[in-house]
């Protein structure tokens, strides 16, 4: 058993539904087990998964009929909501009223009986063929159940009932019964269709749910919660957030993301991986290909399987093996949209390229004379709606900018003039990036020498062993020192993931060439953070340092300015003060620039002047998306840290109503072990209103000090550094100190209305605790009642995802990316909240593009509208999310290398593809061998195929796009336009593959390539 359930307790860290179900699945065999959920759609999906599990049926209880089914079954599964509890209905009188009981031995006519079942809404059928359905054979009613999958025949010896019988729906005789229970089906009404009342008021319900065990699934914020579960014989709770009562069952996430590492981990716990997919070909084939023993293979079609690991257990499925064997089609191609990398999901605001700002509701499916296509149903202004093909979401991006931006209108030139405005925006920037970038390249940087053996030797005095990410990031930062053009790096890592020491070996190998070194910051605490680290970490070096920043000294100053000017300091930590006219290095090699996109205000011209030629390293704690300098290739390198020190624990994370109890516990404990606390209010009018309630809570002994952005810089920078220095028990704080200052004494954090910030921003506020290995809290606070549905979300997701590393997991989810822009060094511009960041990225890239070329470039688009189904059943993709990211990256194929690469792994996975799914290869096919000509679009206009070529195509190009042409039906109407006549060919189908030889037709290179 992978763990014991007991009554009346609450788990936690159980959050993927997989492993819930598997903890019921052994826990409550042969039982009545009823799960309440927080919604229907929730209990569906559950229900599917525990099915598989269980290999049972589950049955929804929703509507009157089945609830009151359920009050007399004596086991099985069962699903509802919160509702059931909450409804105004007296269970017991409903339960009596709509409820036939037929016993053996009874004294009933047959037809008094059918009578009954039809006042019950039973219908007559010759062959059962529905529930709640009878017929009548001789002296036997045979009645087949409404809610369960058996048939019950009553035999009649006159009007007195013989015997009672049960079998299956396919005739398998199962058992005898004494007596029969059959419900009304009349009473079609829902639970959320009536009243509700107090839950103390429904006594008359507890009673009927006998000994039923009664399973309470992520109701955090169903405040009746305790009372319903004490008021059930037998109860449990699975909580999505921790509490001070819960129990940890020890369920942890899996991250696997290549074959090798899926290699390691069966060849280390083989005996213990049970694998659950529905691509076991695949999986077999790799296992077996690799000489692998494996224990466990089972095969499933289930959607949303989440794999997990308890102790040494470990549960795998399609999250993991469809990344790998399936949804990594894309791997040889390239991917050049920011966007492809954030999930578009219901209710999302999007950009569509061509109609602007808009909200995506669902897939919806159409048949269009015969041909099955699935939409994109987008809404716009006063209910405007469009409807994108699957096989068009490539036009289709995530909106990141606004909060709510305003959606724009369907008819009209609104949106053009949008683009238009933000063409001339992106311009300007294209034009500073290409200036920048062109500068640093004709500039020629030092190129740095290798010592190995010295860098060797500082790389093994670090006390801790460096992770894969901080080795490969060291890799990288190295290579481009040695390079002859100047370094313009980012390190991007999450809170506390080592970027300072991947800077240090920069630094170290800068103090081996003789070159001078600036480690620069936005704060004052943080430079003489970062000055401590140094000091211990280059102790046995003999590499000089210095600090300077505005508590330094005149004397010290004039000491410092000296030994940059002679040589004898290696490295300076310092703030802007660095920045300071008159200030003259011996010979600086490396600027290393901490949180960058803090100083573009008041010192962007003064760093900039810096970087003409040294090399130049970022470090950023903010997580961004592992590839958005693909949207600028070639400005600026990117390396990431994903991977936590070997010693950082994870940040414990509760999610709580408002409530003076728990502050004051909690607040006392964190005291009490000599640790710190930060309460984070985000609004400065009412800041002091806390500070009075939190000392009406504790005591005027607990010292609280107020920090918020409206504060003088100095002032503000003094309180931080008087808290770090514990003169203050509290730091009352908006989210000023969300990034860069690490508060090692404080391990609790509590963060007031945390439904109302974004994910990135609660990852990043929770990282201000727990620096070092001290076990850390963060209490996640609100107040309303009655959450809405996005921001139980939020909350939940968060605390789903407080495992080291996470950051960089909840920014691809997070609805917008703060400071994206500037981290790149662009400049903030109003018109990236107009089109959102993804749409602005992209306009940005194809601008630096046309200007580096000199000439506008062909659109590499193409829409083809011909009467061809190309729907894909949802059987091939493990969710409706699956299905959108597998078109949304299979759209920025550009090579039919890559494109039959895609087509392969669908082969390998399953044994045969319908004739729709070829169908839309074969348009992929014809789109991506078209585009290369200029080929914009084809359509079928009255009795000809037309194609229309973009108007920047060269003769040249239309002259080897007519060589596609074998049988001579190919008319040119002018040079950008060709048409094809219909009749010559059977259908469309038949016309495409008419020009779409095998093996495929060489290419011609794209313009500007060499």
């Amino acid at each position: 058993m992978l763990f014991e359930l007991t009554d009346h307790a609450i788990y936690t860290a159980s959050g993927n539904s997989f492993s819930r179900a598997f903890l019921l699945g052994e826990n409550f065999k042969d039982r009545k087990n009823l799960l309440v959920f927080d919604t229907r759609k929730e209990a569906e999906a559950f229900s599917k998964i525990l099915s598989f599990i269980a290999w049972e049926n589950i049955s929804p209880l929703f509507d009157f009929p089945c609830i009151i089914d359920f009050f007399g079954r004596e086991n099985g599964w069962f699903v509802t909501t919160k509702e059931l509890f909450e409804a105004s209905v007296n269970w017991k009188y409903h339960t009596e009223k709509n409820t036939l009981v037929f016993e053996r031995n009874g004294e009933v006519s047959p037809e008094k009986c059918i009578t009954a079942l039809i006042d019950s809404g039973y219908v007559h059928s010759t062959f059962l063929s529905k529930p709640g359905s009878y017929k009548k054979d001789g002296d036997t009613i045979s009645i087949r159940l409404p809610f369960e999958e058996k048939v019950v025949a009553l035999s009649f010896f006159d009007t007195v009932i013989d015997e009672i019988l049960v079998f299956d729906t396919h005739g398998q005789f199962l058992m005898k019964k004494d007596h029969i229970v059959l419900t009304s089906i009349l009473d079609k009404r829902t639970v959320e269709e009536v009243e509700t009342r107090d839950i103390s008021k429904n006594t008359e319900l507890f009673p009927l749910l006998g000994n039923s065990e009664i399973i309470f699934m992520n109701l955090d914020f169903w405040e009746p919660l305790q009372v319903v579960a004490k008021m059930c014989q037998e109860s449990i709770i699975f909580a999505g957030s921790s509490t001070e009562k819960s129990i940890d069952i020890g369920i942890k996430e899996i991250k696997i993301s290549s074959l090798q590492e899926l290699e390691m981990l069966v060849k280390n716990f083989g005996n213990t991986v049970y694998f659950y997919t529905k691509h076991t070909k695949a999986l077999v084939n790799f296992l077996e290909y690799n000489n692998l023993s494996f224990w466990s293979v089972n095969e499933t079609s289930i959607s949303g399987l989440e794999s997990f690991v308890i102790e040494d257990r470990y549960f795998i499925a399609d999250d993991i093996l469809g990344d790998i064997f399936i949804r990594n089609r894309t791997k040889k191609s390239i991917v050049k949209n920011l966007d492809l990398l954030l999930e578009i999901r219901p209710n999302d605001y999007v950009v569509h390229r061509d109609h602007g700002v808009g909200i995506f509701r669902e897939i919806v499916e159409k048949d269009l004379g015969g041909n099955r296509r699935e939409y994109m149903l987008i809404e716009y202004r006063l209910d405007d709606k469009l409807f994108v093909p699957l096989a068009e979401i490539h036009r289709v991006s995530k909106y990141i900018g606004n909060d709510e931006p305003i959606l724009t209108r369907l008819s009209g030139n609104e949106w053009k003039k949008t683009l238009d405005k933000t063409n001339e925006d992106v311009e300007k920037i294209a034009r500073e990036l290409l200036e920048t970038y062109a500068k640093r390249r004709i500039s020629e940087g030092f190129s740095f020498t290798r010592y190995p053996e010295q860098e060797e030797l500082f790389r093994k005095n670090f006390p801790y062993e460096h992770t894969l990410d901080q080795q490969t990031a060291i890799a990288e930062i190295l290579a481009d020192m040695e390079s002859q053009n100047p370094m313009d790096r980012l390190l991007s890592g999450d809170v506390g993931f080592g970027k300072t020491e991947v800077a240090m070996n920069a630094i170290y190998r800068a103090f081996l060439n003789g070159k001078q070194s600036i480690l620069i910051s936005p704060l004052v605490v943080l430079a003489y953070e970062h000055m401590e680290s140094l000091q211990k970490r280059y102790a046995p070096f003999g590499i000089r340092l210095a600090v300077l920043t505005r508590f330094s000294t005149q004397k010290d100053v004039t000491a410092i300015l000296s030994g940059l000017r002679n040589g004898t300091i290696d490295c300076v930590v310092a703030t802007h003060r660095i920045l300071s006219e008159g200030i003259v290095f011996k010979n600086l090699g490396l600027l290393i620039i901490d949180e960058e996109h803090k100083f573009w205000v008041l010192d962007k011209e003064k760093i900039n002047a810096l970087k003409s030629n040294i090399d130049i390293l970022s470090l950023s704690a903010t997580p961004i998306p592992r590839s958005l300098n693909l949207a600028l290739s070639g400005v600026k390198k990117i390396s990431v840290l994903t991977t936590p020190p070997p010693q950082k624990k994870p940040v414990h994370t509760i999610v709580s109503k408002w409530s003076e109890m728990v502050i004051k516990e909690a607040v006392e404990k964190e005291l009490a072990r000599g640790g710190q606390v930060i309460f984070l209010h985000n609004r400065v009018a009412s800041i002091e209103s806390i500070r009075k309630q939190l000392t009406g809570i504790l005591g005027k002994h607990v010292r609280i000090a107020i920090a918020h952005g409206k504060l003088d810089g100095i002032q503000l920078e003094d309180i931080i550094i008087d808290f770090k220095n514990s003169k203050y028990d509290i730091l009352l704080s908006t989210t000023v100190i969300e990034n860069g200052v690490n508060f090692l004494n404080a391990n609790t954090i509590f963060i007031d209305d945390a439904e109302k910030f974004g994910l990135a921003q609660l990852h990043q506020l929770r990282g201000r605790v727990g620096r070092k290995d001290q076990d850390a809290t963060c209490y996640l606070l609100y107040h309303n009642d009655k959450l809405d549905s996005d921001g139980k979300k939020r909350l939940l997701t968060i605390v789903n995802n407080s495992d080291l590393g996470a950051g960089f997991e909840i920014a691809l989810r997070d609805l917008e990316i703060r400071g994206a822009g500037d981290v790149l060094g662009i400049k903030q511009s109003g018109k990236t909240h107009d089109t959102g960041l993804s749409l602005y990225f992209t306009l940005l890239e194809e601008k630096i593009e046309e200007l580096r070329n000199g000439k506008t470039a062909v659109k590499n688009d193409c829409k083809i509208e011909l009467d061809i189904s190309y729907f894909i059943d949802n059987d091939f993709f493990d969710s409706e999310l699956d299905k959108i990211r597998f078109f949304r990256n299979i759209e920025s194929i550009d090579t039919l290398e890559d494109l039959e690469y895609t087509h392969q792994t669908f082969e390998e996975a399953n044994t045969t593809l319908p004739e729709s799914f070829e169908n839309l290869f074969l348009l992929l096919r014809a789109r991506v061998i078209f585009r290369k000509f200029g080929v914009t679009s084809l359509k079928k206009i009255g009795s000809s195929y037309v194609f229309e070529l973009d108007p920047a195509t060269e003769v040249p190009m239309v002259r080897k796009f007519l060589e596609l042409d074998t049988t001579g039906d190919f008319t040119l109407i002018s040079i950008h336009k060709i048409k094809v006549d219909v009749k010559r060919f059977r259908g469309d189908k038949d016309f495409l593959e008419s020009l779409l030889p095998s093996p495929p037709t060489p290419l011609p290179k794209e313009r500007g390539e060499k």
